[in-house]
């Protein structure tokens, strides 16, 4: 049993390192703006000045607290969990120059985060009985061909609640066949660090109590306590402290501060809508930013029967977060590239694609094959595309295209009214996968004004007098990678400052740790493949 459980640990040790390398490799190069600058501003504020406000002057998206000190609206996990990033801003890009480290830095904790999720979602598989070749293929999946990719690279902090909602769904999962006192007590901890990265995730907890609590009462009855009572004593400290955080900012226990800004009535969206849009809209729809997941759909039967147990334990929780996220005003996410707020269900939903089963038959199979080719290959071709360019741009272009056909209104300059942006959720034309890749193209046929004007994918529906009134902007792509070679090439090769030859560093460096993950998950396989084929002799 331990040469086995130490193979695991490898590769899951590889994938972490290989992924993190990925990420890194493809991180952004734009600072942070709106709620990822904030969400840095308050980190900051917690890891260098001790304090969890952001000082005493207002400013939008701040509310004023009991005590005339202003806050953000976001938890005190996504603070905490900005640890890395903020150590490395400090350290090589302090006061924010040069602005490209800032940019890599302030996502270094993302990296971080999703090369965790990476180790964890293998885990996950393997617990599972999940052969190791198909657990690294569903991981894989997961990390590059679905939106987990999109913000790990973006300013977010979803990669960090990716690894939040992971990590207890692997905890749960483990002491539903281990019941003792030390996963009873890392049961707690886990859910009780979930409920501290953001208070959505209390929705979860009776499904939890379900699906460890219960089963474990009728097996072994009151010899189910000793994983009960160590769980709740240990889930209590993270209970205790975003209490006592939202206390702090608000008075109120469950506040966060919601109630006082322009979120005030945040669960008073149409369901029906949010649902809608979370998953059949062209501009929000999981299965449009994430095409791969339809394929995953395909293989809950098998999932459900390999697996019933802990198969209704992931789809259940996977559904009641849509359910209530959609239920809230701002499903979509806002200023987001697709359903931002899903991102943390993205290897759950990927995780029933381990049971998919091709056809027997040769023609069939070829066919099934194909398809999946096909969608594993769109997926990661929308996760490349939406990296390509700043998360905001795609509704600067909307508000831009508005504008021409509208004019200009009183809430035109409201980035966060929401109905500013319907037209990106609905209408197809204005999806951010056509903006993005309607910029894409202009910018690599070098073409004019007037012939991103005409080429636009709304075009066809607006005159042409109006189309001659929408101004043309060009975002720089956001790869920090592409920015630094730019660079480069504008100093001649020679590394000009802190960013050319810490760009070396970061290079070489990846590339090292990637393939150093990369050799121990081939080594890992071939041992297991060894150790088959021994037993099998």
């Amino acid at each position: 049993m331990k040469a086995p459980a130490w193979t695991d640990r490898r590769i899951a040790l590889g994938l972490a390192l290989l992924m993190g390398a990925f990420y890194l490799l493809t991180s952004g190069a734009e600072r942070p703006w709106g709620d990822g600058d904030y969400q840095y501003q308050h980190a900051r504020n917690v890891w260098v000045e001790h304090r969890l406000d952001l000082g005493d002057q207002p400013r939008r998206w701040l509310f004023e607290g009991p005590d005339q000190r202003f806050y953000v609206t976001f938890s005190l996990g996504i603070a905490l969990s900005y640890g890395p990033s903020v150590a490395f801003v400090e350290w090589l890009a302090p006061n924010h120059h040069p602005g490209l480290l800032w940019a890599v830095g302030h996502r270094f904790a993302s990296t971080l985060y999703g090369a965790l999720v990476a180790a964890l979602m293998f885990l996950l598989a393997r617990r599972l009985a999940v052969s190791r070749r198909r657990a690294v293929a569903v991981t894989l999946v997961a990390c590059v061909a679905t939106q987990l990719w999109v913000y790990v690279h973006s300013d977010f902090s979803e990669a960090y609640q990716t690894f939040a909602l992971l990590l207890a769904v692997y905890v749960t999962v483990v002491a539903m066949d281990r019941p003792s006192a030390p996963w009873g007590a890392a049961l707690g901890l886990a859910w009780g660090h979930l409920a501290v990265a953001k208070v959505v995730y209390l929705a979860l907890l009776p499904i939890a109590f379900v699906a460890v609590l219960v089963p474990l009462w009728r097996a072994h009855g009151r010899r189910a306590l000793r994983t009960a009572v160590p769980g709740v004593v240990a889930f209590l400290p993270g209970i205790a402290v975003m209490l006592a955080y939202n206390h702090l900012r608000t008075w109120h226990w469950l506040g966060t501060g919601r109630q006082f800004d322009h979120f005030a009535g945040p669960m008073d969206g149409s369901w029906w809508v949010g649902l809608h849009g979370l998953l059949l809209s062209s501009g929000k729809s999981i299965f449009v930013f994430s095409p791969i997941l339809v394929a995953a759909m395909l293989g809950v039967p098998a999932f459900l029967r390999a697996r019933p147990r802990e198969a209704r334990f992931v789809l259940l929780s996977a559904s009641v977060l849509l359910l209530v996220y959609a239920q809230y005003v701002f499903w979509h996410g806002a200023w987001s590239f697709g359903p931002r707020f899903a991102t943390c269900l993205m290897p759950l939903l990927v995780l029933p694609l381990a049971w998919l089963r091709l056809p027997a038959e040769r023609a069939p199979r070829r066919w099934a094959a194909a398809a999946l080719g096909g969608l594993l290959f769109v997926s990661m071709g929308v996760q490349a595309l939406g990296n390509t360019y700043y998360e905001g741009h795609n509704i600067h272009v909307q508000n831009r295209a508005r504008r021409a056909l509208l004019g200009k209104t009183k809430r035109d300059s409201c980035g966060w009214c929401h109905e500013n942006q319907y037209l990106s959720h609905f209408v197809p034309h204005f999806s951010p996968i056509a903006t993005h890749a309607w910029l894409l193209a202009g910018a690599l046929r070098g073409l004019d004004d007037d012939a991103m004007r005409e080429s636009a994918p709304w075009a066809r529906f607006f005159p042409p007098k109006l189309r001659a009134k929408v101004e043309i902007r060009r975002p720089p792509v956001d790869y920090w990678l592409l920015r630094w070679v730019g660079q480069l090439r504008g100093t001649g090769g020679r590394p000009a400052d802190r960013v050319g030859a810490l760009g070396w560093v970061l290079l070489f460096g990846s590339l090292l740790v990637g393939a150093l993950g990369g050799l121990l998950v081939l080594g890992g396989l071939r041992r297991s493949e060894g150790a088959s084929a021994s037993a099998g002799g």
